[in-house]
């Protein structure tokens, strides 16, 4: 098994580092690399984090899996509302994280030819709302889903690559039973389908890692 990152931006993500460097499952692919699943955890701005993601990435070329958490989006929507001029700055600022991160596995051949990223956020927010806790409204649960990378098809919509077994929400919150949408929760398990391993035991979405992104 290759080794993993985590950078973080909000001190409650500590808890990840401690809790998955005490409790975490024997490994079932490969050898048993013991309970810390997390070889590098670091709390930082995520301005400042890029540069020392691809120290690590340079540093350490059994580096697999990375987990890069960029807070300000959140934190601005929390502090003046979401879709105000602030926040658009902030996913600006954002964005720039991204650029600057996509830009640098790209300089490099052969980061490019083995790297995908998946981006995702956790929740949207209602514009000029401070909080995302109503689950009835769409702007609360309508997430970003993008993933790029090598094989990844280019400028094509998820739900045109899987027109069979994931339904568009359209402006209805869906059900949990039926056909499902493509849901945040399908994340782990593309990442492992990605790398080449099995599905995570008894997870519930994706488990057959038939989320098609080519």
């Amino acid at each position: 098994m290759g080794h993993t990152l985590l950078f973080a931006g909000k001190p409650k993500f500590d808890m990840m580092d401690r809790e998955w460097s005490q409790f975490g499952a024997p490994d079932t692919v490969g050898a048993d690399n013991g309970t810390d699943k997390i070889d590098y955890y670091q709390r930082l701005d995520p301005a400042l984090a890029v540069d020392v993601l691809f120290q690590q990435m340079n540093a350490d070329p059994d580096l697999q899996y990375m987990f890069f958490h960029i807070r300000t989006p959140d934190e601005i929507g929390h502090l003046f509302g979401w879709a105000t001029a602030d926040y658009r700055n902030a996913a600006t600022t954002a964005d720039t994280i991204l650029g600057r991160i996509l830009d640098g596995i790209d300089a490099n051949p052969a980061w490019a030819s083995s790297t995908a990223v998946i981006v995702v956020a956790d929740h949207g927010g209602p514009t000029l709302e401070f909080f995302h806790s109503d689950h009835t409204i769409r702007e609360d649960y309508t997430i970003p889903f993008v993933v790029y990378g090598p094989g990844v098809a280019w400028g094509t919509d998820l739900y045109q690559l899987n027109p069979d077994d994931r339904a568009w929400p359209f402006t209805n919150r869906p059900p949990a039973t039926g056909v499902q949408p493509i849901r945040e929760h399908e994340v782990a398990n593309l990442a492992l389908d990605l790398l080449g391993y099995p599905s995570v035991p008894g997870s519930v979405f994706n488990l057959a890692q038939d989320l098609n992104v080519s």
